[in-house]
């Protein structure tokens, strides 16, 4: 029997919920309010996922607008994703002033801040005619970055350290953070790795190293299918232009 009634009581709060606040959970929500967002973050993700195989497929631009919808919806991932493709001008217009705005936004609500930190640190590294450079600031949000483990951010550290922004270039420190992004499966630091010893930049020249981390770049690029090799060549392009 008291099932039966706590069931009915049940029915009856969901029925009425538009009108009795939600304090069982302890806060003044009401149960509409409750659905309406658990009903916003399904939509959010589901955009957030459509965003991701549009981008897969080359349509970035259409990516983009799905990642902004989910990002309204309350996604911080979606957030980091659409400062980073602003950062990069993927899909959009490059736009370091918009970049830094859905970063901070997606930083400040903490989901996946480590994208989010590692964004802003770029932004500040590179500056543009919006955003004053701040290696001060760049420096931070890189480790904030490695403190979650995110791969981008050793890489960027070691970039820092090999040519002595922010920090008095040190290029042993620069290999040390290179390295445990390569180890992370990082293929631009293989390459970066690659050329500081082919080039002996900072450290003694040594064919031999260079030559092993470029095979470990050959062997990770033969491990894509020909979509993703394109994509990972773009990569090292882009990467190589910035330095």
């Amino acid at each position: 029997m008291k099932k039966h009634s706590f069931l009915f009581v049940s029915i009856c709060l969901l029925l009425l919920g538009t009108r009795l606040p939600f304090s069982i959970f302890g806060n003044n929500q009401t149960v509409s309010q409750v659905f309406a967002e658990t009903t916003n973050k399904e939509k959010a993700k589901k955009l957030y996922n459509t965003a991701v195989k549009e981008f897969n497929n080359g349509s970035e631009t259409k990516a983009v607008a799905d990642w902004k919808k989910s990002a309204k919806l309350g996604s911080a991932l979606a957030e980091s994703q659409v400062a980073s493709q602003y950062l990069n001008g993927m899909g959009v217009k490059e736009n370091y002033q918009k970049a830094l705005y859905w970063a901070k936004r997606a930083y400040k609500h903490g989901e996946n801040s480590a994208m989010a930190a590692n964004t802003l640190g770029n932004v500040y590294l590179n500056g543009s005619k919006t955003v004053k450079k701040d290696y001060k600031k760049a420096l931070a949000y890189f480790k904030k970055g490695i403190s979650e483990g995110y791969m981008k951010s050793y890489r960027k550290l070691a970039y820092m350290y090999l040519n002595g922004y922010g920090v008095k270039a040190n290029t042993t420190t620069a290999v040390k953070w290179y390295t445990k992004a390569a180890n992370k499966g990082d293929i631009t630091s293989e390459y970066s790795l690659g050329q500081i010893y082919e080039k002996g930049q900072g450290i003694k020249q040594d064919y031999s190293k260079a030559m092993s981390w470029y095979k470990k770049v050959q062997r990770m690029m033969m491990m894509f299918q020909h979509r993703e090799l394109l994509k990972v060549c773009r990569q090292l392009l882009i990467f190589m232009l910035m330095v």
